[in-house]
């Protein structure tokens, strides 16, 4: 009884700890789709100023 209850500790365990790391990975993912749309759209603002006047 005890080895089951165990197991399934380090089952529920190891499960919490890849989606820490999902979620973690998932911020990170999310930070450098943010950081590279927010260099877009001051690429595209910028084209905009330095247009023709």
């Amino acid at each position: 009884m005890n080895q089951v209850v165990t197991m399934a500790v380090k089952e529920s365990r190891s499960k919490s700890g890849m989606i820490r790391v999902l979620i973690k990975e998932g911020i990170e993912v999310f930070q450098k789709q943010r950081a590279a749309a927010t260099e877009e759209t001051s690429e595209k603002l910028r084209n905009r100023n330095e247009g023709p006047l």
